[in-house]
């Protein structure tokens, strides 16, 4: 297939420029190195080809243990302590050393393509690292000014005082070491020990850098409307979620003034600013050409953003006024038949809908033209500017959307509570679905400024991927379990109310229950955060 093709074609592409790379002729006690050692070899061919990836991974849920656990590492390398982890057990050193190693090797492929093409990437303005300072969740401040505005100085740097294969050796010789009662070797130097560390500790935040500012989903401060000293320092030993549920259910105030105070609480959106790769980019060329092809009456295509867990592009698509399939229609059209090649999903309107958003300024308009990327447009098509959205645009959608949504969403749950207790489980299941469906459409309202028309929860849930994991997580669908329940609560809408032969296990119901009360508790906290998208 021709994506196969594409695949093998950047392979080779790959191998070939590492090898007229080169690498430092430094001898170790494992000898000469040969140019191939500097390929990667811990990172899966998907990887090589997006290193975002391993940088999105490694920094994840993470982001302030790596700088502790190097430490820890390096000093039972140097001690005749032996590395045992109450929680995690030995082998926790071993996972350390996988996440290092694949970070250097993700560096290193960013590296040698900024090398390759140093034009493509500009240096980070003050105007972004000022906000950085403001809304990162974490900022290294310990790097220089010319540092922070292009850390691929730091990377060059550092694969300068040691190759690829040369900090691998050491790791492993640190990874050996703490795990045997005995230190390191004496072959390895403490100048090189004390290298090693340093210039891994600056590795991690050239990586925060570059993540931060290129891959278009930033981890940011995570909002909370309340002030954290008020918080009952009882309720701390709490559950999270039911902490997150109580301080969501604290303002029951619907019509209320949106809160000013923010500080740090596990709720994290990713703005809406999409970037791509140039294998991404590639890629979403043929799929394009193919869509095309596949229905004539397409006049443009803009990119929207991916997702990277199942890797999937959002493709906004309009059509010729004059197209007579339905929008619902050609959506399936679309991703059924180019399934097989990637994974898409798709947003279709007629051309006049895009025209009469602009004008209207309405915010899902002027966030996918202002800001998506444009990947085919019809040469005769004229669109009317976009606009950016104003703060004050984008909090009276949100306070609309909850008045609109997020109340009738919670009436919907109270009615499930009510059915739940009276025994009615069929009636809670489709109250249920009705609860989800509203606050899943109104947080795409919030976030996105669209309006979703489906009862599927399934496409309704998979387009808040674009800008958090948080309500996916909240069912777990990439567990059997967790797919079955969300499976019951998308079933609820017809099922419940029209099969007479549907079977609803009480059970069931119940755990669907508090799963929907915490998406109902973390929608709320985005309905009335102040935070722009």
């Amino acid at each position: 297939m021709v994506r196969d093709r594409i695949e093998m074609m950047a392979c080779g592409v790959l191998f070939c420029r590492l090898m007229e790379a080169g690498i430092n002729d430094s001898v170790m006690h494992l000898g000469r190195y040969v140019p191939w050692d500097s390929s990667p070899r811990f990172l899966r061919f998907s990887e090589v080809q997006q290193p975002m990836k391993v940088l999105t991974r490694f920094f994840g849920d993470r982001i302030n243990t790596h700088r502790e656990e190097l430490k820890v590492w390096r000093d039972f390398a140097v001690s005749y302590k032996q590395y045992k982890d109450s929680r995690n057990g030995a082998g926790h050193i071993l996972f350390i050393y996988d996440q290092n190693i694949q970070l250097l090797e993700a560096c290193y492929l960013l590296m040698m393509a900024f090398r390759e093409e140093p034009w493509t990437r500009k240096e980070i303005s003050d105007e972004v690292l000022k906000a950085g300072r403001e809304q990162w969740f974490y900022f290294p401040d310990e790097l220089s000014e010319l540092q922070l505005a292009n850390p691929y100085l730091i990377l060059k740097k550092l694969f300068r005082d040691f190759s690829l294969p040369e900090y691998r050796d050491h790791l492993k010789e640190w990874a050996y070491a703490a795990l045997y009662k005995n230190p390191i070797d004496e072959a390895v130097t403490s100048e090189d020990i004390i290298m090693v560390y340093e210039n891994m500790l600056q590795l991690y935040s050239a990586a925060w850098i570059i993540y931060q500012t290129e891959s278009g989903a930033p981890y940011l401060k995570r909002l909370y409307w309340t002030d954290v000293d008020e918080v009952d320092s009882a309720k701390k030993d709490e559950p999270e979620d039911q902490q997150e549920i109580e301080k969501a259910n604290e303002d029951d105030n619907t019509a209320a003034a949106l809160p000013q105070d923010a500080v740090v609480h596990p709720i994290s959106l990713h703005p809406f600013h999409p970037v791509l790769t140039p294998a991404e980019k590639l890629g979403l060329n043929y799929l394009t050409e193919t869509m095309v092809k596949l229905v004539p009456g397409i006049r443009s295509v803009t990119y929207l953003g991916s997702c990277p867990k199942p890797f999937t592009f959002y493709l906004l698509v309009l059509v010729d006024d004059e197209e007579k399939m339905p929008e619902h229609s050609m959506v399936s059209k679309i991703e059924d038949n180019l399934r097989t090649l990637a994974g898409i999903y798709v947003i279709v309107h007629k051309i006049a809908s895009a025209v009469n958003g602009l004008k209207s300024k309405g915010k899902f308009w002027s966030l996918a033209f202002s800001r998506g990327i444009n990947v085919y447009r019809s040469e005769d098509l004229q669109l009317p500017d976009a606009n950016e959205i104003s703060n004050e645009q984008d909090m009276a959608v949100r306070l609309a959307s909850w008045n609109k949504y997020g109340i009738i969403s919670k009436e919907f749950f109270h009615g499930a509570e009510r059915y739940m207790e009276e025994g009615n489980a069929r009636l809670s299941l489709f109250l249920l679905h009705q609860a989800t469906e509203h606050a899943l459409i109104g947080l795409l309202q919030v976030m996105f400024g669209y309006r979703q028309p489906s009862h599927n929860l399934f496409r309704l849930i998979k387009l808040t991927l674009l800008f958090t994991d948080e309500f996916s997580d909240i069912f777990q669908l990439d567990t059997d379990e967790g797919l079955k329940l969300f499976t019951l609560i998308n079933d609820g809408y017809a099922k419940a109310r029209y099969d007479e032969n549907f079977l609803v296990e009480e059970e069931m119901v119940k755990a669907a229950l508090e799963k929907v009360r915490l998406l109902m508790s973390k929608a709320k906290l985005v309905f009335k955060s102040n935070e722009k998208i």
